[in-house]
């Protein structure tokens, strides 16, 4: 069992304990296989289990039911916090498909097989993806994921490939 980053608690949500749950994919409809969620307890290695009791859409947006937040008072304190899901509960991408937080410690190399640095994340949040890397030099780049600058993704290996334009990684 393995604890995989889902979304992030927004804000409350009615005044019975809901809360507004961002989804980091977008895709709201694996709830329907999801029976709980994790949150961290505060730095520690240790997770608390929520089983959800419900959920509907607002928006783009899911609302959640979590046993045992039965208040807005509840609910408020889970603001900003980030949740996870047990990788059991997810179904494996299947092809050539992946999830952003398979990207994550990824090796980066260069269209030579030359080392360039470490996926630290795929950032979503702008008009267009962004692999988030560290080089090997501690300096961390914004590369954008796609074609053609991104040759290949190699899950099994651990590996991304790109073809980075003459200047991109000295931003």
């Amino acid at each position: 069992m393995g604890f995989i980053p889902y979304g992030v608690i927004s804000k409350s949500h009615g005044l019975a304990g809901g809360v507004r749950l961002i989804i980091y994919s977008g895709d709201t409809s694996n709830l329907d296989f999801i029976e709980s969620l994790y949150i961290q307890d505060g730095d520690t290695e240790e997770f608390t289990k929520y089983n959800i009791e419900g959920h509907s859409l607002s928006g783009k947006h899911a609302v959640i039911r979590l046993q045992g937040v039965n208040s807005i008072e509840q609910a408020d304190k889970l603001k900003g916090t980030e949740v996870f899901v047990d990788d059991s509960q997810i179904e494996p991408a299947g092809g050539d498909e992946f999830y952003y937080y398979e990207l994550e410690g990824l090796e980066v190399f260069d269209t030579n097989n030359n080392l360039l640095g470490k996926v630290i994340r795929l950032n979503d949040s702008g008009p267009q993806e962004l692999l988030e890397a560290q080089l090997t030099s501690g300096k961390e780049v914004l590369i954008p994921f796609i074609e053609p600058i991104l040759v290949e993704v190699d899950i099994d290996n651990k590996k991304i490939v790109v073809d980075p334009p003459p200047g991109l990684l000295d931003l």
